[in-house]
């Protein structure tokens, strides 16, 4: 199963290269001839797609995430969303989204303050960096 990615940062869709963030650009495809992330959603629907995996680095890097533009993307097929979900109170944000169809939260262990949110029914990133785990809670690869 392919399960196309849309990252957003600064409320645009970026073209992610190698986790260098800095150098995101607004995403330039032959499917869309837009960087807006609801266009570029809907030229997924449109070839068939019906699963997206959303990178809210927004939300990721700075806690500020794009809570309008997933409102309206949510109707456009089932969405695995990391927000930088670093408590309980972000899992809230997500559970609060009016869509018609379910979002599956990511938990990033870059962002995660603690493993006890893993309790909760989410998708689990292992984010990495130079072959090291990026975490917050100390915790090694080897525990999760």
């Amino acid at each position: 199963m392919i399960i196309p990615v849309i990252d957003i940062k600064d409320g645009i869709a970026v073209s992610a290269k190698a986790g260098n963030r800095d150098e995101y650009m607004p995403l330039k495809s032959t499917i869309v001839d837009s960087s807006d992330p609801v266009d570029v959603a809907k030229a997924y629907k449109k070839i068939g797609f019906t699963e997206f995996y959303i990178a809210d680095l927004d939300g990721i890097l700075h806690a500020k995430p794009n809570i309008d533009l997933l409102e309206e993307m949510s109707g456009m097929g089932r969405l695995m969303v990391d927000i930088g979900i670093r408590s309980k109170d972000d899992l809230e944000i997500l559970n609060g989204i009016n869509g018609i169809n379910a979002i599956t939260p990511i938990i990033g262990t870059e962002t995660m303050q603690s493993p006890d949110l893993l309790e909760n029914n989410c998708i689990l990133s292992i984010d990495t960096k130079n072959g090291e785990l990026l975490s917050r809670t100390g915790i090694t690869i080897r525990e999760l």
